[in-house]
């Protein structure tokens, strides 16, 4: 998985490298709000369960055009489809 600071989210195929999906997270209705990325955990992977997708967890800060107003934000994130 990698995010980009716009908040888009890739998940990379790590056998082909290929793009398995890509999505746009969404800034919480904050007009000309941005993105800082905090971390992006891995926290549980292909070979750790058989029973269960890959998870990671992304940590932002969304920063706020209009009030300078600064935000913590956490997602978890299904590694095979896009799952909040």
């Amino acid at each position: 998985m990698a995010a980009s600071a716009t908040g888009k989210v890739y998940a990379i195929d790590s056998m082909t490298g290929e793009i398995v999906y890509s999505r746009v997270l969404s800034l919480g209705g904050s007009p000309g709000a941005t993105f800082r990325i905090v971390k992006l955990f891995i926290t549980r992977g292909v070979a750790d369960s058989t029973d269960l997708p890959p998870e990671a967890a992304l940590v932002i800060t969304r920063i706020s055009q209009v009030s300078d107003e600064l935000l913590s934000m956490g997602y978890v994130i299904n590694g095979f489809y896009f799952s909040l």
